[in-house]
Order: structure tokens, then C-alpha cells, then sequence
């Protein structure tokens, strides 16, 4: 069984943000952290998002899990996770993109109802989410996410 936390330890996440990704894309300490621990507490898997308020928007960041723990629909339950954080904050969508040839990530995203914002002839992909608040989502939001994202 595995166990999803929230933590304010970020050496920790640094660390193990490092173990899968090049230090040098690390998301930055502004943004929120989740690890996964298996039954003997041993970390597994970890995500990050960061609340864009002057968008109304979540953007996820990064997720990964270790390679013994695939199959297990971890990265879904940590997608579930963040987008529970969002709608918390009241946000109006979630944002995130994923390596064209990343087709596990790809498959978990649309399976929890993200879908394609841009698809660019690089080595992205951009997905969005809306979160149901009863309002109407405005398209205008997102070419603002596009550029916050992409520059």
C-alpha cells in the first residue's frame, strides 16, 4: 500500500526531485510538494504544483515514480491529489505538459479528463483541465496559461 503526503521538507524533495530529473529543472521552492511512501516508508514517488493566482490557475509541475512502483496507478492517484489541491484553492483550471514520447504520462492524463491545449512541433505536450465550480470556463485563459507555460 502506498501513502500520499504533503511536505514542507524541501531538502528532501530536492533530493529525490534530483534522483529523476537533472537539477537543473528543479520547479523551485514557491511551488507545493507530495512524496509517496510504500509500507516501509521508503519514498516512491513524488509531484509538484504551484497556484498561479493572477490566472486562477494550477500548474503541475512534475511528477515521478520509481520504476518498481509503475503499474500501480501511482501517477494518477498523485494527478487526483493535486487537482484536489486546486479545487480547494478555488482554481479555475489545472495545467501541466508532458514529453511527446512520455505515452504513461500521456495515457494517465487523459484518463483523469485532461485533454490537449496545444500541441506544439517540439517535444511537448500541453494539457489543461477545467475545474467545475458551476461557471462558465472562459478559451481566452488559455493562451494566457499557453504563454505562461511555454513563454
Amino acid at each position: 500500500m502506498y501513502r500520499i503526503e504533503k511536505t514542507n521538507d524541501l531538502k528532501g524533495a530536492y533530493t529525490w526531485y534530483c534522483s529523476f530529473f537533472e537539477a537543473g529543472t528543479w520547479p523551485g521552492e514557491d511551488q507545493e510538494f507530495w512524496l509517496v511512501r510504500d509500507e516501509t516508508a521508503a519514498i516512491v514517488g513524488f509531484c509538484s504544483a504551484i497556484y498561479w493566482p493572477e490566472l486562477n490557475c494550477v500548474f503541475l509541475s512534475s511528477s515521478a515514480v520509481a520504476s518498481r512502483c509503475r503499474g500501480s496507478k501511482l501517477q494518477r492517484r498523485l494527478i487526483d491529489v493535486r487537482m484536489r489541491w486546486a479545487k480547494k484553492l478555488e482554481a479555475r483550471f489545472a495545467v501541466t505538459y508532458v514529453a511527446v514520447d512520455n505515452y504513461a504520462s500521456v495515457r494517465n492524463l487523459f484518463a483523469r479528463g485532461f485533454r490537449a491545449l496545444w500541441l506544439p512541433k517540439r517535444k511537448w505536450h500541453m494539457l489543461w483541465k477545467g475545474i467545475d465550480h458551476g461557471e462558465k470556463q472562459e478559451p481566452e485563459l488559455f493562451l494566457k496559461m499557453k504563454r505562461k507555460v511555454f513563454g
